[in-house]
């Protein structure tokens, strides 16, 4: 889906070996999606170059990630990759023993509805307030300006509720999903999970206004199709942050969607209102007409009706 999309702006996508050559230079934006295994020194000095050099990077690192290098080089941009995940915490009905009780439900599916408004990424998200998703997703925060690349950036999306919390047991929680967590002494949320930064170039390029452009984001699996089909803002929040990295700022916008199976995706707490609206409603009516019934006939006292 997104492939598509991006050639209906004009953009081609094209494989890179990082190990086997530099970045090109007619490389609009380098795009690393959720690397599994930690890049060899001559990759990270290769895109540690491109950046110097005035390019753009979209960086997805999903939670379970190890130590790629990555960590080291977005840090130059005052960018702080986490190492946890939220975990999303409401109450509803849960399943047990045949029946249903009202308790506490966990997720590693954490929803933004906050953004920055100032940044043009997600200043429409913002304004018609189109939710994302993000499954499995790990914190991205942003420390401050850094004074010897004079870069500046801000955090742009904030995932989770209030209720959510952030563990640090990621292997042992992606082993065994269905393990509840506690809480306790955890921070709470909603939590940065994507940072945007920019900064002058740090090498001579000649090019007048030339800049280095950063998109951090704490999950690969939001720009697949199993997560898109979701949400419909990532969508709109993956192609913005291309068309930002490359300054092609004209062309974020919401876009159009494709027809298709869209699901509803609902929270815990908005399950609950559905089941007991759909299920009860009616047993309920039925229940306090008999009941308004009953009161009416004995306060009348007996023989009254007549």
């Amino acid at each position: 889906m997104l492939a598509n999309l991006l050639r209906q702006l004009n953009y081609a996508t094209a494989p890179l070996k990082l190990i086997d050559s530099d970045v090109p230079p007619d490389c609009a934006v380098l795009v690393i999606p959720g690397p599994k295994a930690p890049f060899a020194p001559v990759e990270i000095s290769r895109i540690e170059r491109y950046l110097a050099e005035g390019g753009s990077a979209l960086v997805l690192l999903d939670p379970d990630s190890i130590e790629t290098g990555l960590e080291n080089v977005v840090a130059r941009w005052g960018v702080v990759v986490h190492p946890n995940m939220v975990i999303e915490r409401q109450r509803g009905l849960v399943p047990y023993a045949g029946g249903l009780y009202m308790g506490e439900q966990q997720s590693m599916y954490a929803r933004a509805m906050k953004y920055e408004p100032s940044h043009a990424i997600v200043a429409d998200l913002e304004s018609k307030g189109i939710a994302t998703g993000f499954y499995q997703v790990r914190e991205i925060t942003w420390t401050g300006a850094n004074p010897t690349l004079a870069c500046t950036g801000t955090p742009i999306v904030f995932a989770g509720s209030r209720t959510s919390f952030a563990i640090t047991e990621v292997k042992e929680a992606l082993r065994n999903p269905r393990q509840a967590h506690s809480a306790e002494g955890k921070p709470s949320g909603p939590f940065s999970v994507a940072v945007a930064a920019t900064a002058p170039p740090s090498v001579p390029t000649g090019v007048e206004g030339a800049k280095t452009r950063l998109v951090v984001v704490g999950d690969a699996d939001f720009a697949t199709d199993r997560v898109v089909s979701q949400e419909r803002g990532n969508v709109d929040f993956m192609l913005n942050c291309i068309t930002w990295l490359s300054e092609d700022e004209d062309l974020i916008t919401i876009h159009s969607r494709e027809p298709g199976y869209k699901p509803i995706v609902m929270t815990a707490s908005q399950g609950t209102f559905m089941f007991l609206f759909c299920v009860w409603r009616y047993p309920a009516m039925v229940f306090v007409a008999g009941l308004l019934i009953w009161w009416y006939r004995r306060s009348r006292g007996p023989g009254k009706d007549n």
